[in-house]
Parts: C-alpha cells; structure tokens; sequence
C-alpha cells in the first residue's frame, strides 16, 4: 500500500469526522440505541453508494470541478446555480455548527468570556491558518485525524470503568436521522481525495477503496464514541457530548474538549478549502480572491450563533444532503448506467425522501 493511499483514506475520514460526532451520543440516548445503530448502518450503506456515484462522475469527467461544476456539466447552467446555493448552505451549515460547538467548548476553559468573543477568537485562529498556508500546520493537520482516532478509542476502552448504561428504555424513532446523515456526509471531500490520487496506479480502485475504508471507519468510531460517552456520563448525557461529562468528571471531560476543538478545527478548514474551490474551480476567481472569499463564510455565522447545535445540523443534515444526493443522482444518471445503478439510484433517493418526510413531520 502507498503513502498515497493512507494519506487519501484519512483525508476522506478527516473530511466526514465533524462536529456531528458529539451530537450524535444525545442522539442514539433519546432515539433507542438499538435503532439508531441500525439507522447508522443503512445511512452508511447508502451514503457510501452515493460516494462512489460521485467517484463515477469524478472519473468520467475531465478537469477539476466541485458539485456544482459537474451539474452545469451534464444538467445545465440552473442545476449549477442550484448547486452552488445549496454546497453553500450545507457549508454554511456545518461551519456555524462548528463554530457553535466550538464556543461551547472554549467556555469550559474561559467560563468569564461571552459567546461572541469565543466565536471570533476561534474564527480569527480559522483565518490566520487558513490564509497563511504555513507547512508546519498543514503537517499537523495531516496527523490529527490519527490523534482523533487514539483518543476516541481510548475513551471508549476508559468507559468499562464506568457502569453499563441502560441503552433502549425509549421507543424507535428517526430523531437521529438528520445528525447521522450530517455527520457522515462527506462526499465534498471526494475531489481532493481525487486529487491525492491522481497520479497512481490503478487510480480507480484506489479512490473507491480509499472512500469506502474512510466512511466505514467513521462509522465504526461513531458507534464506539457514542456509547462511551452514554456509558460515562450515565444520566448526564448532553446535547453536545461534553458538558454532561465534565459535571461528573471534570478530567475526562477536558480530553473530550481537547478533542473537540481538534476535529472541528480541522473541519472547519475543510469546509473552507470547499468554498474556495468553489469560487476557484467553478466561478474561475482569482485564487488569492477565492481563499479571501471563502474566509468572509465564519463571519456570517455569527448573527446566528444562538440557533440550537441540533437544529443546525438536523436542518443541513436533512435537506441540503437530500439536494445534493439528488443532484449526484441525476447526474450519474446522464453517464453510462445498467439496471443496478438505476435501481440503486432509486433506492437511495427513496431512503432520503423518507427519512426527510418521517424527521420533519
């Protein structure tokens, strides 16, 4: 196995591994553990079907494009518009749910600062990393979805310390639908994980495995995350993970803030490199003008940094991963198909539709 190959499988983990992770325990609690679990693993299945739509489109088109750029491709000029309004609103999405989360944490460590001013501290840190481009942050980036995995593993073997939990006291529903699809929604990673790849060997196989072991590993760390953190804070379980921890165990719950920022830090970015080749690849700006575009987006964030962590990624979660799902959809449908793909398409669309209707009303 190349360097290529493991360097492309953690960019793909690093790119789904969000702050939907620690919304996600709050989830599985209220949702019966049981059926959430099996919702994670039908969400799974069917997001990574829709990553290798994606992989299809990627390999059958020439030139480096975004999602919108692959609509106006093979759907026309309105699809694109479409496209981009809606990678924007998922991007804008997950980048104030980021940097709520974000807030949450930096006031157990600064519990005297307001919410406004942790905001913009960790927004200005966002810029100063982001535009300087500085090699010595983009090999730490490089190893922190390794350090997220040792310390999500660790916790989850530090949770048998702790009695087992009562897991299925409430009754099956789809409250966890939305945060499951948000939090293993990383398909817009797909191109640059291309990109890592391009020029090897069997370029093909390589991206689909690549993909395909960064979103069953996500998944994996989802659940063993999930219930460590049922398991540890027993009945202090929160909406964000960590403050139902550091009521009872102040320590362990310092890790989880250390780990926190760490992973949405480094999502934060990669949403950041998305809306900058959004504005590079697809609207052909300047490239100085796309990085400074796309460090405008965590600004906007801030007149709405009081909206609830859930509702933020239950609405993008929901509906912008249903638009974009569609919009793969269709497109793949314009490239050589056989009945399967059809069928799958169909499926896949069904499921989303579904899950839409059954969360929201």
């Amino acid at each position: 196995m190349s360097i290529k190959f493991f360097k492309a499988i953690f960019l793909q983990f690093s790119g789904i591994l969000g702050a939907g992770i620690f919304a996600l325990p709050f989830l599985f609690y209220n949702s019966n553990f049981t059926f959430a679990t099996i919702v994670l693993i039908f969400v799974a299945i069917f997001m990574a079907i829709l990553n290798l739509f994606y992989i299809d489109i990627i390999l059958h088109t020439s030139g480096d494009h975004q999602l919108s750029g692959y609509a106006q491709i093979y759907l026309g000029p309105k699809s694109k518009f479409l496209s981009v309004a809606n990678l924007l609103f998922l991007g804008f999405g997950g980048i104030l749910a980021y940097i709520k989360l974000a807030s949450i944490f930096l006031l157990q460590i600064f519990p005297s600062l307001s919410v406004f001013i942790v905001s913009t501290i960790f927004i200005f840190l966002l810029g100063v990393f982001h535009l300087s481009k500085i090699k010595f942050c983009q090999v730490i980036f490089q190893i922190l979805p390794v350090i997220s995995l040792i310390i999500i593993i660790f916790l989850y073997f530090l949770s048998f310390n702790f009695p087992a939990p009562t897991l299925n006291f409430n009754s099956p529903n789809l409250l966890c639908f939305g945060g499951i699809i948000f939090a293993l929604a990383g398909f817009t990673i797909i191109p640059e994980v291309e990109e890592v790849l391009r020029f090897s060997k069997n370029k093909k196989n390589l991206l689909k495995f690549s993909s395909l072991i960064g979103l069953v590993l996500v998944a994996i760390i989802y659940l063993l995350f999930s219930y460590g953190i049922i398991r540890i804070s027993a009945s202090n379980i929160s909406v964000d993970s960590v403050v139902g921890v550091i009521r009872v165990y102040p320590f362990i719950g310092k890790i989880l803030v250390t780990l926190g920022l760490m992973i949405i830090f480094k999502a934060s970015l990669n949403f950041l490199l998305i809306f900058k080749e959004v504005f590079y690849r697809d609207f052909k700006l300047p490239e100085k003008t796309s990085y400074n575009l796309s460090f405008l987006v965590p600004f906007l964030t801030l007149f709405f940094i009081n909206v609830s962590f859930i509702k933020i990624i239950s609405l993008a979660g929901g509906i912008s991963v249903f638009l974009s799902a569609l919009l793969i959809c269709l497109i793949r449908l314009k490239l050589p198909c056989n009945w399967l793909t059809r069928v799958l398409i169909f499926i896949v669309l069904t499921i989303f539709i579904f899950g839409l209707i059954a969360e929201n009303f």
